[in-house]
């Protein structure tokens, strides 16, 4: 428990540390980019086209991505009727919930079926 607990901290700090990372970089990266275009214009003021900038990413949208990566490849590594008979079972069982439903439907429709006959007085 205490080793599980202990790597858990450690995973929360590693993730603090890589967000402030992350920031530090953004921010240079905008100075950057706001001395460049600076550097573009032009004494008389005029300023030179350059390439069009790409879309800027929220922070949390790359965590969700890879969340939702790790998340897909854990169901695809789970082992659902990894053995033939569990996967007989499973069959079995489909089976059966299919049976109790027709079986549910057939009365209800006969119940449908009496209430609709004709009652003369």
């Amino acid at each position: 428990m205490a080793e599980e607990c202990k790597w858990r901290m450690d995973v929360v700090a590693a993730e603090e540390e890589n967000n402030a990372l992350m920031a530090e970089l953004t921010e240079k990266y905008n100075l950057a980019q706001l001395q460049k275009e600076q550097q573009n214009e032009e004494d008389e003021g005029w300023t030179t086209v350059t390439k069009a900038f790409k879309k800027k990413i929220a922070p949390g949208a790359i965590q969700k991505k890879t969340t939702k990566r790790a998340r897909a490849k854990q169901r695809k590594m789970e082992l659902v009727n990894f053995y033939s008979f569990q996967h007989r079972d499973r069959k079995k069982q489909q089976w059966e919930n299919l049976r109790r439903q027709y079986e549910q439907a057939k009365e209800s429709f006969e119940k449908a079926r009496q209430g609709r006959k004709f009652k003369p007085l």
